[in-house]
């Protein structure tokens, strides 16, 4: 065994360049899966943080535009108030906020009592104050406290010249949580025909004497009361259909781009291996000499491979969890402690993954090298191995990585959360 280690890191000295390919394939294909076995939790977490800030758990949205809208869906809420357990109004626009130091694009929720909309859909609030002055009280994001450079009982004025105070400030979720404005939500003076309607139902499941759901008549009766059929919204269908819809596009996606990835590193172990292989033609000739089997002169060769793929398999779990890391970042930017950590199993399962893939794109030169021989070792092209400069193969491998790495984040990081939904789009909260 120690004369097989010896010749192992022999061949590790003797070919340094095409050692490191293999690692660094090796690598790649265990970042890939580390990522793909993860990723789609990522997914789900965005998708329902984009929900929740749009529909807040509540189970009926009503969109109203104009004062005979307000007094008609006023109306219906009071008639069937055994079925409602509690709601509020607000109104969401973008609009331009700025400091003493910064100026910047701002996701603004109005509504009459800001303290109730944190209570039904469920607000961390990180730190409160009270508001002793005549400006507006506004709670607002990490986010927002962070990129304006505010604390509590600090103000800001907004681009119509209406100064807030700072009564509050929110964990990014629910409500708060607006990619790519920063939010918060201010007191309003009273009702607004322009806003949306958030109802919390006792029980929407529960079925009338006509036979629907409470849910579905309330969007029906609702709908045709303020003549928008797309006015009123089942929030709960509507969040879990688009987050389904959202997740499977994604990983769709995210499957192709790693399967894609594979196989390319696949090929390059294939390639690198096949090189190094030759190189150790000398050390086939003695063993065979000292009566190898083709058996025993593959698993020789073999045992190389497995020291990369292991070497690689561990480096590409550290790779895939600082990827891991960095997506958190960019997607649970300003939401206090959130993020996504794989499970044991999810290391576990790729480090194998990788291992094997490995092993597997190295097996062939392997086989083929073991089972040939000393004649044809002797003699031939066997003998021959291609050195590949230092100067070209150390920047190709390189561009190979980057190329590679920006591929499989570009398409991910981009796409939004629920292409198909138009509310989860910042441009429809303009419009409520």
């Amino acid at each position: 065994m120690n004369i097989i280690l010896k010749h192992t890191l022999n061949s590790i000295v003797r070919n340094p360049v095409q050692s490191v390919i293999v690692v660094l394939s090796t690598a790649m294909i265990t970042a890939c899966m580390l990522l793909c076995l993860t990723i789609s939790y990522l997914f789900e977490v965005n998708v329902h943080l984009w929900a929740d800030a749009n529909y807040a758990g509540s189970d009926v949205v009503i969109d109203s535009t104009n004062e005979e809208d307000v007094a008609n869906i006023d109306a219906y809420i009071e008639e069937h108030a055994e079925e409602v357990s509690d709601h509020y109004t607000s109104l969401v626009n973008y609009l331009t906020v700025q400091s003493a130091e910064e100026t910047v694009q701002a996701r603004r929720i109005s509504t009459p009592d800001p303290e109730k909309l944190n209570r039904l859909t469920g607000a961390e609030v990180l730190q409160a104050c009270v508001n002793d002055t005549e400006f507006i009280s506004a709670y607002v994001s990490p986010a927002f406290s962070d990129v304006m450079k505010l604390g509590l009982g600090d103000t800001f004025t907004d681009m119509y010249g209406n100064t807030y105070f700072i009564v509050g400030i929110c964990n990014s979720t629910a409500r708060y949580y607006a990619t790519p404005y920063v939010a918060f939500v201010s007191e309003s003076d009273g009702q607004t025909a322009a806003g949306s309607y958030y109802v919390y139902l006792r029980d929407p499941d529960a079925l009338r004497p006509d036979g629907r759901t409470v849910k579905d008549a309330w969007r029906e009766e609702v709908s045709v009361l303020i003549g928008n059929s797309s006015g009123v919204r089942a929030a709960n269908d509507v969040t879990q259909a688009d987050a389904d819809r959202s997740v499977r596009g994604s990983m769709q996606l995210m499957s192709v781009a790693a399967a894609v990835i594979t196989i390319v590193m696949a090929c390059l172990l294939y390639s690198s291996f096949s090189v190094i292989v030759r190189g150790r033609v000398n050390e086939l000739v003695k063993f065979k000499a000292a009566g190898a089997t083709p058996m025993q002169s593959t698993l020789i060769l073999l045992t190389e491979a497995v020291v990369y793929a292991l070497v690689g398999a561990l480096i590409g779990l550290g790779v895939g969890e600082g990827l891991v890391q960095y997506i958190n970042s960019l997607l649970f930017s300003g939401v206090v402690s959130a993020g996504i950590v794989p499970e044991a199993g999810d290391y576990l399962a790729a480090l194998a993954i990788g291992a094997l893939c490995g092993i597997a794109a190295c097996a062939l030169p392997s086989a083929r090298m073991g089972a040939k021989p000393i004649r044809r070792l002797l003699g031939g092209s066997e003998r021959m191995t291609a050195k590949i400069p230092v100067w070209a193969a150390v920047p190709l491998t390189a561009a190979t990585l980057s190329f590679n790495i920006a591929a499989f984040l570009r398409k991910g990081l981009r796409s939004s959360p629920c292409p198909s939904s138009p509310w989860l789009s910042p441009s429809y909260g303009s419009s409520l």
